[in-house]
């Protein structure tokens, strides 16, 4: 009877109906393997669900970050969120995955699903292939090419329009202005980049080219804890006529034709010759650059991948950072203080910042570690087994992603003291060594993925707050409601600083 009834089906309704049991036999499938799994074996949260497991939970809290914190000091050493996520907190566990076994656990390809236009580069690459990029690319970051980035960090910096705020409109300057510092901070650092990545002034911080810098910030803000929710659950959500779909696709066209222009143009003018600039930006030293061992240069694609990369390295993460910086320093005004008569004192026999200047304060230093460490600006690194292994005497197949989540270790009180505490003294160096746990701070990453930039990220801080400290005053805004959002970083969402040209107000007066 009911072989009778299939075959007096029409056509697209048996089709219907067979598309509907793979379906629903692909279903069933997924979870008895999620059942029989040897992941079962390692702890895990409650609130899983079949098939999707904590994304719901996920959803509803906002992303990782919060749930994560909180998951960490239930599970000190590792737990698994079904379906094959493990997450491991132990600094051990850590040099296991990410050092001592690296080749064995690679990065995961998030990054490349995401931001499609970083998949050629440095970010997206795995093996042979990411092993050949760093040669080519490492020398470019050395300390001799960063000096020459100095008067870019310099020049930016001197841009921040505070100063005109404070005296606009008014017969008699104002005492000081709340500002939205991230907003600032992210055009400054998109100027930045720009100018050091691939020679282009995207002028953001004077309200100038907004067609080309909002679509590289469109095409690289596709990392919103919810769009990839809907990215994950529905296939071919990212070929869906949505508009948010179109919006990213066409941002990306015009950011993909800028970066490939750009290239093109310099190549041609270094056959004729024509390109002589004594200043040479990070594309510059890459076509310059040759691998030996593979007898090779890079090519257009991957060019672009890396200017790409260079700029989601270098923009969000250092705007974020300093971000998250001024907070502290407004919520300190003790420390702030301390900064400034470093700073200060730098000062004293010349107006002039030098690259010998910026690496003799310490304390500034140890202000961006302490502001890193309370702020990960990327708060978990990816990496995906390649083969079955056991980690933490636990057995994961292959495949398994192995997450490392720095925010949450970072904050932990098994390794840290007063860990909520904002203190720059706690990375004093005492005797060239300091307190700090091999593997309990990591926030540029760690092993052969560490972020080959951190240098430059750093020097870039270190000069953008050193001059911001000896201009300016930073008191925290009256209920002011500052919130951690994860949208690819994490961010200060709602934070505004109360800022002061120095001469009217200390820091510790702007408190009161």
């Amino acid at each position: 009877m009911i072989l009778e009834t299939l075959f007096n089906i029409s056509g697209w309704k048996f089709l219907l109906l067979c598309v509907f049991l793979l379906v629903l036999t692909w279903l069933l499938y997924k979870v008895v393997e999620e059942r029989l799994s040897p992941l079962q074996r390692i702890p895990c949260p409650p609130g899983g669900l079949p098939l999707i497991g904590h994304l719901v939970t996920l959803y509803r809290s906002g992303g990782l970050l919060k749930m994560v914190r909180v998951w960490t000091k239930q599970y000190p050493s590792m737990f698994i969120l079904h379906p094959g996520f493990g997450f491991g907190i132990d600094p051990e566990l850590i040099r296991f995955v990410a050092i001592k076994n690296a080749h064995k656990f690679e990065r995961t390809q998030f990054l490349n699903w995401i931001v499609p236009s970083v998949s050629k580069g440095l970010f997206g690459s795995v093996g042979k292939a990411h092993a050949r990029q760093k040669r080519i690319i490492g020398p470019a970051f050395s300390s001799a090419n960063l000096k020459g980035f100095l008067n870019v960090f310099l020049e930016n910096s001197e841009k921040l329009h505070w100063c005109d705020q404070l005296l606009k409109n008014t017969a008699e300057p104002k005492q000081f202005i709340d500002v939205k510092v991230l907003d600032d901070l992210s055009h400054l650092t998109l100027d930045v980049i720009g100018q050091s990545a691939f020679g282009y002034n995207f002028n953001t911080l004077l309200g100038g080219d907004s067609k080309i810098s909002i679509a590289f910030a469109t095409s690289l803000s596709a990392m919103d804890f919810k769009y990839l929710i809907c990215k994950f659950l529905i296939p071919f959500f990212d070929y869906l006529p949505l508009p948010v779909n179109k919006k990213f696709q066409k941002a990306r066209e015009i950011s993909d034709n800028t970066v490939l222009e750009v290239i093109r143009e310099r190549r041609r003018q270094k056959t004729e010759g024509s390109h002589l600039s004594a200043k040479k930006d990070l594309l510059d030293l890459l076509m310059d650059m040759h691998d030996e061992e593979t007898d090779s240069r890079m090519n257009d694609e991957e060019l672009r991948s890396q200017v790409f990369t260079f700029i989601l390295a270098g923009n969000e993460t250092s705007s974020v950072s300093m971000a998250w910086t001024l907070y502290e320093l407004a919520r300190n005004p003790q420390v702030q203080e301390k900064l400034r008569a470093e700073v200060e004192a730098a000062f004293v026999d010349s107006d002039d910042l030098t690259w010998e200047k910026v690496e003799k304060m310490h304390y500034l230093e140890n202000v961006i570690k302490e502001s890193l460490r309370l702020h990960s600006p990327a708060d978990i690194n990816s990496r995906v087994a390649l083969s079955d292994a056991e980690i933490g005497g636990h057995f994961v197949p292959a495949g398994t992603y192995i997450l490392l989540p720095m925010d949450a270790l970072q904050r932990s009180l098994s390794f840290w003291s007063n860990p909520e505490t904002f203190d720059p003294d706690r990375f004093q160096q005492k005797d060239d060594q300091t307190n700090i746990l091999p593997y309990t701070y990591f926030p540029f990453g760690c092993g052969p993925r560490m972020c080959i930039g951190y240098k430059f990220a750093t020097m870039e801080m270190k000069v953008v707050l050193a001059e911001l400290v000896k201009n300016f005053s930073f008191g925290e805004v009256p209920d002011c409601v500052v919130k951690e959002v994860s949208r690819g970083t994490v961010q200060p969402d709602g934070l505004k600083i109360r800022i002061s040209p120095l001469g009217r107000q200390s820091a510790i007066e702007a408190q009161d």
